[in-house]
């Protein structure tokens, strides 16, 4: 009996190393956000990218973000899929050095929630306001810039 467990348990991990998920996640959503207007897009993508990189790392985010968010944008109907697709690119690279939340995220995080001047709840509360502020910028300045340069 141990052994079939084994082999069960070692044919879901292949399985699940296997799989390449962001060529499936983007699959599944081209089908969902192709109608989208540019600018919801743009906003789905974007609080996607700031809520990866508050609660994970940085580096997933910049890989990971732009791997599906850009043939989901080329992808779509919109027109100037190309500007937007370019936009979306430098806005979920910026987004992915912004990290308040968790320690993990960045270093100055680690050093500062070490200190003795603050706690888990101050940096939650004060990352996700900084997160906010942070996406609020990006899209209303940002994109509107980027339509500008591109």
């Amino acid at each position: 009996m141990a052994v079939v467990g084994i082999f069960f348990g070692t044919l879901i991990l292949w399985l699940f190393v296997s799989i390449d998920w962001p060529s499936l996640l983007c699959i599944l959503m081209i089908g969902i956000l192709a109608n989208f207007s540019p600018y919801l897009l743009l906003c789905i993508l974007l609080i996607w990218a700031i809520l990866q990189t508050n609660f994970l790392s940085n580096m997933v985010t910049a890989t990971v973000v732009t791997t599906v968010a850009l043939p989901i944008i080329l992808a779509s109907s919109i027109s100037g899929t190309l500007n937007i697709a370019i936009i979306c690119a430098c806005l979920i690279g910026m987004l992915s050095g912004f990290a308040f939340v968790k320690p993990p995220s960045m270093p100055h995080i680690k050093i500062a929630s070490s200190s003795e001047w603050s706690n888990a709840k101050h940096f939650l509360l004060y990352g996700t306001i900084l997160a906010v502020f942070a996406f609020i910028l990006s899209i209303s300045f940002g994109y509107v810039i980027g339509l500008a340069i591109f």
